[in-house]
């Protein structure tokens, strides 16, 4: 619609891999060349690994297109994600075999390396490229490390060619059934990005060589503005280019200027704001929220358990009487006076041990109350408390009932053997 606007031949910058058009990039030069290399002298195992849109499946086909057909035979794989007999049934369509008359999996390997030692002793040399491998099958996958025990007079009869989209690519490898395919990778080729020179000139091969015309339908400044927003992506170059176009035909412009580049990556960019993206996005971090939210509600139940040593008082001299307690931080409830001590102090009779236990007790919970994190009880039956026997000028009390007694800061804990029975230890030493 836009060819006779700006003088094309024809769409420069259709995505579909055409190995007529094939851009000879620094990277995309090294990999071909190395995979010609490595089938002419008959490696068992390549791989082709390389981002989304890099060009993987143009290299392979510009790969095909150098091979000789008579020497050569290759089973293309485009659509990787077959069973095992599906794979071994589209080899044999391709190397014009008939199928076994009973087509079990034995029946059909041993037919497959029959069909292979024939083109080998033909001089054919068989070729299996499977593209965007990381959709195939892990059971197929694990199926065709065998293909590379398939040898006659030491040379391989088939070789595999297996093209993958990083980084999933990598994540499938590191399965433990594919151990032994990833020991063999020993010949792998990577597409990295296109450079930001590079990512220019691809723009202007692919109007002239494609559109056939010398004159650029983008002013510099758009074509900037595009590489810059591509990041040296073949196919997101097409993409924008193709739209940028679009819009500048539209709009009657020729050549495409900055403000109409920039509109088109806003447009394009908007995509990802999407509504329901939005929508989808947002009910995946509230499932996140929940189950963090869930995990913390568990892990605080298993921290509030049943028992808990509240304290342990300590007494401002030591040899004091375990029933005197220091009155700096602490009041008690009887508001009776004392009698100067040996020490020259006022002693004070203290409570009880469980008017002590108590009044510490709802110190804990005022204090838990005003940091927002009391818990209702979950029974209505006070806590029980019960003085253990301490050392001199110390008690020790041990508070059980509701689950959910808060733990003053500073207290030491520990769990009882038989809480729900109503024991209490009495050990001295695992109450310090």
């Amino acid at each position: 619609m836009y060819l006779s606007h700006f003088g094309l031949q024809r769409t420069p910058f259709d995505s579909s891999p055409d190995p007529g058009v094939f851009y000879p990039s620094a990277t995309h030069q090294k990999a071909q060349w190395r995979l010609l290399t490595w089938i002419e002298a008959r490696v068992g195992l390549m791989w082709l690994a390389g981002r989304s849109g890099l060009g993987k499946t143009t290299v392979l086909q510009s790969v095909i297109e150098r091979l000789d057909p008579e020497r050569v035979r290759i089973v293309s794989i485009a659509n990787s994600d077959l069973s095992y007999r599906g794979l071994l049934e589209a080899i044999y369509t391709t190397l014009g075999v008939e199928l076994p008359a009973s087509p079990g999996l034995i029946d059909l390997g041993h037919r497959l390396y029959q069909a292979l030692q024939q083109e080998f002793d033909k001089g054919h040399n068989v070729v299996l490229m499977i593209d965007d491998v990381q959709k195939m099958p892990v059971k197929t996958l694990a199926y065709i490390q065998q293909f590379q025990n398939l040898e006659k007079d030491g040379r391989k009869l088939m070789q595999v060619v297996l093209a993958g989209r990083e980084p999933e690519l990598t994540s499938i490898l590191k399965l433990g059934r594919l151990t032994q395919l990833r020991q063999k990778t020993l010949h792998q080729a990577t597409i990295a990005p296109l450079s930001r020179d590079e990512s220019m000139e691809y723009v202007r091969f692919r109007v002239s060589v494609v559109g056939g015309i010398k004159k650029l339908p983008f002013t510099q400044t758009a074509l900037r503005q595009i590489v810059e927003h591509c990041n040296g992506n073949p196919r997101h170059l097409n993409l924008f280019c193709e739209r940028a176009l679009e819009v500048g035909w539209q709009r009657e412009e020729n050549p495409v200027g900055a403000t109409t580049v920039k509109d088109v990556v806003a447009g394009l960019l908007s995509i990802e704001a999407d509504p329901a993206k939005r929508a989808q996005r947002s009910s995946v971090g509230v499932a996140v929220v929940l189950m963090a939210a869930l995990w913390l509600v568990t892990l605080g139940l298993t921290f509030f358990r049943d028992g808990r040593v509240v304290d342990k008082f300590k007494n401002a001299e030591s040899g004091s009487s375990p029933n005197t307690i220091q009155t700096t931080g602490y009041e008690p409830s009887s508001s009776s006076g004392g009698a100067p001590s040996a020490a020259g102090g006022v002693e004070r009779p203290g409570p009880s041990s469980s008017d002590k236990a108590q009044s510490h007790a709802n110190q804990a919970r005022r204090t838990m109350s005003r940091r927002g994190s009391v818990i209702e009880p979950q029974t209505a039956d006070p806590p029980r408390i019960e003085r253990l026997p301490g050392g001199a000028g110390s008690d020790v009390f041990w508070v059980y009932g509701p689950r959910d007694l808060p733990r003053l800061d500073g207290a030491r804990t520990r769990s009882p053997n038989r809480l729900a029975t109503g024991e209490v230890s009495a050990a001295r030493g695992d109450a310090s």
